[in-house]
């Protein structure tokens, strides 16, 4: 290799080392070859697989949406790595807005709506809870009335 080309290999070799790491081959044996012979690339080459096999492993045991898509579209890679935040985040959404519709919880997007009528809630609140002293009133004195009628029955 000629001097020129050294300082641009060295950082290249730099920024590879930062990126994919440092291979342990290179770590441990000093009298390694030459950055510039094919056996010293190998490593390099053969992490990379590792390392693209083992976020292919991980996409498809975190979600099974993901994994139903490796597995049937294997030639579409990319498509399925740039989509799969977004599939898991749709999944996620689903499952959540499963468990809302099993609380029956409805009308959740309609915040914006009744964020105007929240002034009226407070007096409503007061008048439900005079209400429902009323009411409780009346039942005590409809049961003393009862209790009354069964005596003199």
């Amino acid at each position: 290799m000629t001097s020129s080309l050294l300082p641009l290999e060295l950082r290249i070799r730099i920024l590879e080392s930062q990126l994919f790491g440092v291979p342990s081959s290179v770590l441990s044996d000093p009298n390694s070859p030459s950055p510039t012979s094919t056996s010293a690339r190998t490593p390099a080459i053969t992490h990379r697989i590792r390392n693209v096999k083992q976020c292919l492993d991980q996409l498809g045991e975190s979600s099974d949406g993901v994994k139903r898509l490796l597995e049937g579209y294997s030639v579409k890679l990319a498509m399925v790595l740039e989509a799969a935040s977004d599939i898991r985040g749709a999944e996620r959404d689903l499952r959540e807005i499963e468990v809302l519709k099993s609380r029956q919880v409805e009308g959740s997007g309609e915040l914006e709506q009744l964020l105007p009528l929240r002034p009226n809630l407070k007096p409503a609140m007061k008048e439900i809870s005079q209400e429902s002293r009323k009411v409780e009133h009346a039942r005590k004195n409809v049961g003393q009335l009862l209790l009354r009628y069964n005596d003199f029955v």
